[in-house]
């Protein structure tokens, strides 16, 4: 379960949102990846050195941060990301869709892990374009005891706006393009933006008094909203933010179109205990482990986690991808809440009547 989404504003900045739902503990942290290094090159994780030659998917075009997670299935350090942005102004999201069946391993040379597509196209695509014309001539492949448990797509947006959606049905890959800026999880990308057709009597406005007979129905505050969904099922989700986003006034610049991201982020988190891991599993909850905002346009990437929900962001303008080494940067905790000074509890040094 998971909600990507992107807001442009009117000075063309793009704003990208991403929250992270799963029911087994990931360890974020940013995994920062030099320019011209493979993945397989010599990583520093807490002040040692490791390589992964098996990840050598070829030499980067570009360095990129994104969020690496520590998974049970791939045991691979977190240098393997879900989430991220390149120094191009590219982004990367990666999302689980049920019933994904990926490509079939053809050869070294040309196909790929599935588990870390969104670290091969952030070092070899600059923009969705480049997206759009490499990823055909490449094979995305996942191995048999790992393919059930990762279902994953990949949903991208460049600092134009442009987007799109990766998915991988029947053993084909499918790219879609995303005029909504917007996805979830199953069903089929497509499905869902037929889907929100059946919502277009949603609107922001209250509807105008009327007469029933003789009595007169003013409708109440709001009331223009009744139907928009708030479970957090992947469908409503896609619905809920498709209309938040559409009503939302055009942010003006980076630091608004931000303010936006966050208000969507937080109507599609929810905590520990609310939702089960499954039918069968009620020992395990599914819920939001860390949601990201990334500026493409000044190069910043920034995440809260579920128990701080403090920003912690990365500045990408002040790496020098040409001389940085790969390494993991962990993520730090901050104070839940910062305290003001000179509070109710603080002598005023200047007290002044009201």
């Amino acid at each position: 379960m998971c909600t990507f989404f992107h807001i442009k504003a009117k000075n063309d900045a793009v704003i990208v949102g991403r929250a992270m739902d799963f029911g087994i503990p990931l360890n974020p942290a940013f995994y920062i990846h030099k320019r011209g290094d493979s993945l397989g090159s010599s990583i520093s994780v807490d002040g040692e050195s490791i390589d992964m030659p098996e990840l050598d998917i070829g030499k980067s075009l570009y360095g990129y941060v994104g969020v690496g997670v520590t998974y049970k299935f791939i045991p691979f350090t977190n240098r393997i990301i879900t989430d991220g942005m390149n120094e191009a102004g590219l982004n990367a999201s990666m999302l689980f869709i049920e019933n994904t069946k990926y490509q079939h391993f053809v050869n070294p040379k040309t196909s790929i892990p599935a588990f870390i597509m969104c670290n091969w196209v952030l070092g070899h695509c600059g923009n969705v374009q480049e997206a759009r014309e490499k990823l055909p001539h490449h094979q995305f492949y996942m191995p048999a005891l790992m393919a059930s448990d990762l279902p994953l797509y990949m949903s991208l947006v460049d600092k134009t706006g442009e987007s799109i959606v990766v998915q991988f049905q029947d053993g084909e890959m499918k790219i879609h393009e995303n005029p909504i800026g917007l996805s979830t999880n199953g069903p089929w990308f497509p499905w869902h933006l037929d889907n929100i057709s059946n919502y277009a009597n949603i609107t922001k406005d209250t509807p105008e008094p009327f007469k029933m007979n003789d009595f007169e129905v003013k409708p109440k505050d709001g009331t223009g909203l009744l139907g928009i969904p708030g479970d957090f099922t992947s469908v409503s989700r896609f619905v809920r933010v498709a209309y938040e986003k559409h009503f939302l006034a055009q942010p003006t610049d980076n630091d608004q179109a931000y303010e936006q991201a966050t208000h969507i982020l937080n109507s599609v988190d929810f905590g520990s205990g609310v939702k089960h891991g499954g039918r069968e599993d009620r020992n395990t909850y599914i819920f939001t482990r860390w949601a990201t905002i990334k500026d493409l346009d000044k190069g910043i990437i920034a995440i809260r986690t579920h128990n701080n929900m403090q920003l912690r962001a990365i500045d990408l303008s002040k790496i020098d991808f040409g001389a940085i080494k790969n390494h993991i940067v962990h993520i730090p905790n901050l104070e839940p809440m910062t305290f003001i000074k000179n509070s109710v509890s603080d002598k005023f040094e200047n007290e002044t009547g009201c």
